[in-house]
C-alpha cells in the first residue's frame, strides 16, 4: 500500500508506449500538503533492473531537458513514489516547485529502459503540454436572456476554465481580455453550456468570439490569467496548439 499526503488534488495521466515497448499505465501528480508527489503504475515491465524516470521539459519527443529525476520505476511493482520540492540542480538554478508550477510547466514524462535511457518506454505530455479538445458541434452561439451565452454541443476531454474571447478581425482571439465571465469545467461537462457576458460586455449578431479552454493552475477556483507567466495559461494540445474553438453570434 503506498500512501501520498494529499490536499485532493491530483491530475493523472495516461502513459503512452513507446518504441514496442508493451509498457502502459499511469502517471499522477498529486498536490500534497508537504510537497508534490509523483505516483508512476505501469505494467508491462520485463527483467529485474529498475527503470529510470524523469520530467523533462518541452513536449513528447523533443529530446527536452532533465527537469526533475524521479525514483526509479520497480521492476516488479511497477511503482515509482517521488516526493518533489524543487527542480534539479542543472535546472531552472533548483528553484522551489510547487504542484500548481508543474501545471503551468511545458513538461512530459518518460520512462527510460534499463541500462540504456536513450531507449524511451513510455512517455506522457503534463502540465502545459498536456492536451485537452473542445467540440463545439454547432458554428453559432446563442445570445440568450441579454446576457448568457449558450454554446451548443461542448465536449471536454479535461478540467480547467472555459472562458470566451473576442476576435481581433484576424481570424485569432484577444487576450488576455476575455467578455464572459469564467465558468469551471471538468472533464465530463458535455452538451450545452451557458456562459455568462461579463458587466457591460456586448456581442453583435454574426461576431466571431473564441471559445477557450484554461488551467486552473494558481490559486484553486480563482482564474488568474493575464497574459504570459501568469496561473491559468491556455491548454495546449499534443502539438502545443492552444485548445480553443472559432464560432458565431447570433442573437435570439
Amino acid at each position: 500500500m503506498y500512501m501520498v499526503p494529499s490536499s485532493g488534488t491530483s491530475m493523472m495521466y495516461d502513459l503512452m508506449t513507446m518504441n514496442s515497448s508493451g509498457i502502459s499505465g499511469t502517471a499522477t501528480i498529486y498536490d500534497g500538503s508537504d510537497a508534490m508527489y509523483v505516483i508512476l503504475d505501469a505494467s508491462g515491465l520485463q527483467g529485474a533492473n529498475d527503470y529510470p524516470a524523469h520530467i523533462h521539459s518541452g513536449s513528447v519527443g523533443s529530446g527536452g531537458s532533465i527537469a526533475i529525476s524521479l525514483n526509479s520505476v520497480d521492476a516488479t511493482s511497477g511503482m515509482s513514489i517521488t516526493k518533489v520540492t524543487e527542480f534539479d540542480a542543472g535546472f531552472n538554478n533548483g528553484a522551489a516547485v510547487l504542484y500548481s508550477d508543474i501545471m503551468d510547466f511545458p513538461g512530459y514524462i518518460n520512462i527510460h529502459m534499463p541500462n540504456n535511457e536513450l531507449t524511451v518506454v513510455a512517455s506522457v505530455n503534463v502540465g502545459q503540454e498536456d492536451g485537452g479538445s473542445i467540440t463545439v458541434g454547432a458554428t453559432q452561439a446563442y445570445v440568450t436572456n441579454g446576457n448568457k451565452l449558450k454554446v451548443d454541443m461542448v465536449n471536454i476531454t479535461r478540467d480547467g476554465w472555459l472562458v470566451v474571447h473576442r476576435d481581433n478581425g484576424n481570424d485569432a482571439p484577444v487576450v488576455p481580455a476575455i467578455i464572459s465571465e469564467p465558468m469551471m469545467v471538468d472533464a465530463s461537462t458535455s452538451g450545452e453550456v451557458l456562459l455568462t457576458l461579463k458587466t457591460g460586455e456586448v456581442v453583435v449578431e454574426g461576431e466571431k468570439v473564441w471559445v477557450m479552454l484554461h488551467y486552473d493552475s494558481g490559486v484553486m477556483g480563482t482564474y488568474e490569467f493575464n497574459g504570459a507567466g501568469t496561473p491559468d495559461q491556455p491548454v495546449k494540445d499534443e502539438n502545443g496548439d492552444i485548445v480553443m474553438t472559432q464560432t458565431t453570434v447570433n442573437l435570439n
